[in-house]
């Protein structure tokens, strides 16, 4: 079996447009070949009203990913730090062959976020304390007649994470950090091949503890 190969081609732009302030712009697109896929084998057992299919596996797909990527970097002050970042991507694969792969291909071809975008904050608030915001979001996907079902959805989110830090001593930092704040619960990817249980991404909080020696 091939592994996957592809071409890579990028360009970017950067500049410091003031005093703290980057910005950056990157394009890619890359060429993959030979990228795993299915067959379809023989039926290996019909037990109405169900058919078990094989499906065998080969390096039977390939095409296009590309897509921008925009980054901003500021230092509001000596002490305060923004970072935004901005990512739009397309996946375009070849015409297959066989009736698996293509349905294979138009699933990956719809299963990736067309837009994701984060905010970061970190900010420190004196020689012994730091307060971290991270702001993220994405599009979200949608799948209609998918394999197995009629319509798979991925909503799109919003959501924060924040991180308050006290250091001690030299040696030692405490820390407490909440995780997926400020909306419902939600789920990130959904089987399509091989159902299985959503794993649901819900608000959290960490206490954490550092120490170096």
């Amino acid at each position: 079996e091939k592994g996957m190969e592809f071409l890579d081609e990028m360009k970017g732009y950067r500049a410091q447009i003031a005093t703290g302030l980057n910005l950056s712009m990157t394009a890619y697109r890359q060429r993959y070949r030979d990228r795993v896929s299915g067959e379809t084998a023989d039926v290996s057992l019909a037990l109405p009203p169900f058919v078990i299919q094989n499906i065998a596996v080969c390096n039977c797909s390939g095409g296009w990913i590309d897509g921008i990527e925009l980054a901003a970097d500021w230092l509001v002050t000596p002490t305060w730090r923004l970072q935004l970042s901005l990512t739009t991507t397309r996946i375009d694969l070849d015409t297959a062959l066989t009736p698996v792969a293509a349905a294979d291909n138009a699933v990956q071809e719809k299963r990736t976020p067309k837009l994701y975008g984060s905010l970061r904050s970190q900010w420190n608030l004196g020689a012994n304390q730091q307060l971290d915001a991270w702001l993220r979001g994405s599009a979200g996907y949608e799948l209609v007649n998918a394999p197995f079902t009629n319509r798979v959805r991925v909503p799109g989110y919003l959501t924060l994470d924040l991180r308050y830090a006290y250091r001690v001593n030299r040696d030692l930092e405490l820390s407490i950090t909440g995780r997926n704040l400020g909306g419902p619960r939600r789920y990130e990817y959904v089987a399509d091949y091989v159902p299985s249980a959503l794993t649901e991404i819900s608000p959290a909080v960490l206490l954490g503890l550092r120490l170096g020696f």
